[in-house]
C-alpha cells in the first residue's frame, strides 16, 4: 500500500526549490493529492500557481534531479501550469539544470491552466531533460482553473517556456504511455487545444526558428488517444508555419484533441 501525501493547506503537497544548489529528490510508491496551488496574486516560487501535487523548480545556476517511481499523483489543482506536477526551469539563466524522471506512475483528475497532469516549463538557457516511461495520463483536465482566464493548453502534459521567448534546450521523451480522456476545455470562448499532449515554442516565427528549438519524441509505444483526444497528430518542428497556418492548426485543435506542436 502506498503511502499517502495530502496538502492541509492551499500550496503544492510537495515543493522543491533548487536555488543556487543541487538537489536531487526520489520518490516510490506515492500518492500525492488534495493540493491547490491557486493563488489569487502571484507569490514567491511554488506560491505562484505552478504546480499543484508538486512543484519543482531550479534557478540561480542551480541543478534539480527529480525521480518519480510508481507514484500516484490525483485531485491536485494549479491556476496557472501543472495540476498534478510543475517541472520549472526559469527565470531564463545560462547554468541551471534539471532532470526529470517519471516511471511506473499515474496521473490522474488533475487539472491547471496548462498541463492538467504535468507541465515543463523552461526557458533557452537552462538544460531540461525529462523522461516519462509506462506513465497513464488519465481524466486530466486544461481549463480556468478557480476563476484564472487563460487559453487552456495540453490536458494531460504541456511543454512550454517560460518569461523567455522560446525553449531551446528541452528535451522530452515520453514512451510506453496512455494518454486516456483528458481534455483541454475553452475558458469564456476563447478556445484552447491539445488535450493529450501540447508542446508550444512561440518564440519561432516566420522562418526565424534556431537550428535545436527543442526536442519532443513520442515514441511508437506511447499510446492514446482515445475519447476526448482520441485524434492523435504529431507534427515536427521542421519549419516555421505562417500565421495563417498557426490560426488554422488552432481552429483544428480547438476542443483539445490529439497531440500538437506549435511553433
Amino acid at each position: 500500500m502506498s503511502t499517502v501525501l495530502q496538502a492541509a493547506m492551499q500550496l503544492p503537497v510537495v515543493t522543491i526549490l533548487a536555488s543556487g544548489i543541487t538537489i536531487d529528490f526520489t520518490a516510490d510508491g506515492l500518492t500525492i493529492q488534495g493540493g491547490k496551488n491557486i493563488p489569487e496574486t502571484p507569490g514567491p516560487p511554488c506560491q505562484d500557481g505552478l504546480g499543484g501535487g508538486i512543484c519543482a523548480q531550479v534557478s540561480s545556476l542551480g541543478s534539480l534531479g527529480v525521480a518519480l517511481s510508481r507514484v500516484t499523483l490525483t485531485r491536485n489543482l494549479a491556476n496557472s501550469s501543472g495540476g498534478g506536477l510543475a517541472a520549472v526551469a526559469y527565470p531564463n539563466e545560462m547554468g541551471s539544470s534539471l532532470n526529470l524522471t517519471v516511471t511506473d506512475s499515474v496521473v490522474t483528475g488533475n487539472a491547471a491552466g496548462f498541463g492538467g497532469g504535468i507541465a515543463i516549463v523552461a526557458d533557452d538557457k537552462p538544460a531540461v531533460s525529462v523522461t516519462l516511461d509506462h506513465v497513464l495520463f488519465k481524466r486530466n483536465r486544461a481549463a480556468g482553473v478557480h476563476g484564472a482566464i487563460t487559453t487552456p493548453f495540453g490536458g494531460g502534459l504541456s511543454i512550454g517556456h517560460g518569461t523567455g521567448s522560446v525553449a531551446q534546450n528541452v528535451q522530452v521523451i515520453v514512451q510506453n504511455s496512455d494518454f486516456e480522456s483528458n481534455r483541454s476545455s475553452s475558458v469564456e470562448r476563447l478556445g484552447g487545444g491539445a488535450g493529450g499532449v501540447g508542446a508550444v515554442n512561440t518564440g519561432c516565427v516566420m522562418g526565424s526558428c534556431p537550428p535545436h528549438s527543442g526536442k519532443l519524441h513520442l515514441c511508437p509505444q506511447s499510446r492514446g488517444i482515445r475519447r476526448w483526444n482520441r485524434r492523435q497528430r504529431r507534427r515536427h518542428p521542421r519549419d516555421c508555419d505562417s500565421n495563417e497556418e498557426r490560426r488554422d492548426r488552432a481552429d483544428r485543435n480547438r476542443r483539445g484533441r490529439g497531440v500538437d506542436w506549435q511553433r
